[in-house]
């Protein structure tokens, strides 16, 4: 006598492994992805501050060239030569130089890294910046 259960509570549980499995891959998917984004965020913000700090390591070298290491205010001319210098070591460097002032006679450079795929998202303006000074003292 093989009845069939009519009614068992245990039908409407059916399949309920299988949901519970997908759920749990989409929560690891997520996890990781989101640790990828963030993986790749920090490597930009590196790089970005690397570059910020070579170009102004550059600038300030470049400058106190040009005024033969003298503490005193250089002219605009060797301002903008100083930051020309940065400029070139930012790009080398992967980066987009944002702004290059002198203040006395130290070099502060702001960089950008411009980040991909799906850091544009997460990232308002797609890019990460820095900032660095340099000079004597």
């Amino acid at each position: 006598m093989n009845a069939l259960r009519q009614g068992s509570s245990r039908d409407g549980e059916r399949g309920s492994a299988s949901l519970w499995v997908v759920a749990f891959a989409m929560v690891l998917w997520l996890v990781a992805a989101a640790a990828v984004v963030a993986g790749g965020a920090m490597a930009a913000r590196h790089r970005a501050a690397t570059a910020a700090d070579l170009s102004a390591l550059a600038g300030a070298a470049a400058l106190s060239q040009s005024t033969g290491g003298a503490s005193s205010s250089p002219s605009p001319a060797l301002g903008e030569s100083a930051c020309a210098t940065a400029n070139s070591v930012a790009v080398a460097n992967g980066a987009r130089m944002v702004s290059c002032t002198v203040e006395g006679s130290a070099m502060v450079v702001v960089t950008a890294v411009a980040v991909g795929g799906w850091m544009r998202v997460a990232l308002p303006g797609g890019e990460i910046s820095a900032r660095a000074k340099a000079g004597p003292g």
